[in-house]
């Protein structure tokens, strides 16, 4: 009886392991997936403060900055103080600053500190969903930083200063 209980114990402790090695697996898939997706700028689906979908091809070929953010995160304010500072030195490039809140606190936003009165600064609304789809489960604020040619630069989670965006444009 103690044999087949502890034969088992040791399959069920097999299986466990089992399970989670795929599970870990498939989780690191899924993150190599989100990276491949966003190693060139995706088809985003955006829409700005007028509920209008977000052209890109209206949008100059410069750098882009692309800026995930919550308008009560404190880090994403300070960010976003840092941005409006340095306004002059992001003028080669455009700002897109991107939450899935509704359009109203976006604006808000914008006018507490001054971003929507700059042309290369662009606020707008995505859906969870088909923003995760994309680049998977990410913290506010996080940022990435694509050339020209919209190839992936760099990335970045949390507060960034503004000196290291400035240094990838």
């Amino acid at each position: 009886m103690k044999k087949k209980i502890g034969l088992y114990l040791a399959i069920g402790v097999v299986l466990l392991v089992a399970g989670l090695l795929y599970f870990a697996m498939q989780k690191r898939q899924e993150k190599q997936e989100k990276a491949e997706k966003i190693k060139k700028m995706p088809a985003f689906e955006f829409y700005d403060r007028d509920s209008l979908r977000l052209d890109f091809s209206a949008i100059p070929p410069k750098p882009t900055v692309l800026i995930y953010f919550n308008s009560t995160c404190d880090f994403c304010q300070a960010e976003a103080k840092q941005l409006k500072e340095a306004e002059k030195a992001l003028a080669q490039a455009n700002v897109i600053m991107v939450s899935t809140e509704n359009l109203q606190e976006i604006r808000n936003f914008g006018k507490k500190y001054s971003l929507d009165q700059s042309p290369h600064f662009y606020l707008v609304k995505t859906s969870e969903d088909s923003f995760r789809q994309i680049v998977g489960s990410v913290s506010v604020p996080s940022l990435w930083i694509y050339d020209r040619e919209g190839n992936l630069v760099k990335t970045y989670q949390g507060e960034t200063k503004i000196e290291a965006i400035l240094k990838h444009l």
